[in-house]
C-alpha cells in the first residue's frame, strides 16, 4: 500500500507543481504560495474536525522539526519558479535529483538519527543514470 501511496503522490506532485506554477504566473511567487497553504490549512482543519483527532501526548519537541514548514514554503515557491522557465517535467526531474543526493549523504551519515545506509557503487550509478537522463531532457 505504501507503495502505491508513494507514487500517487508522485503524480500529484506533478499535478500540482503544474497548477501552482500557473497560479504563481498569474500572482507572482509569494501570493501564489500565500493562497496555496492557506487552502491547505483550510483541508487539513477540516479533516481535523471531521476526524476529530487530538494531538498526542504533551512531549516537548524540537524546534527543528517545525522547520518543515518553512522547507514546504521553499518547495513550493521554487517549483512555482522553476516551472515558468524549465516546464513540469524538467523542473520534478531536477527536484527529483536533489532529493535523491540528500537522502543518500542523510542515509549515508544517519543525519537526524536515521539509521546510517552506506554509499556504494549501486547508488553512484543509480545517481549517475538520473544525472544522464536529466542532461537528456534540458538539452532536447
Amino acid at each position: 500500500m505504501s507503495v502505491l501511496l508513494s507514487l500517487f503522490m508522485g503524480a500529484l506532485t506533478a499535478i500540482m507543481t503544474f497548477l501552482n506554477g500557473v497560479l504563481a504566473a498569474h500572482l507572482g511567487a509569494y501570493a501564489s504560495s500565500t493562497f496555496i497553504h492557506l487552502t491547505g490549512l483550510l483541508l487539513v482543519l477540516a479533516v481535523l474536525g471531521l476526524v476529530r483527532s487530538a494531538p498526542r501526548g504533551r512531549k516537548k519537541v524540537s524546534p527543528l522539526l517545525f522547520s518543515g514548514g518553512a522547507i514546504g514554503f521553499l518547495t513550493v515557491v521554487f517549483a512555482s519558479r522553476g516551472f515558468l522557465y524549465l516546464g513540469v517535467s524538467l523542473t520534478l526531474a531536477l527536484g527529483l535529483l536533489g532529493q535523491t543526493i540528500s537522502a543518500v549523504v542523510i542515509d549515508h551519515y544517519g543525519w537526524f538519527g536515521t539509521p546510517v545506509v552506506p554509499f556504494g557503487r549501486g547508488k553512484l550509478v543509480s545517481i549517475g543514470l538520473i544525472v544522464m537522463g536529466v542532461a537528456v531532457m534540458a538539452t532536447t
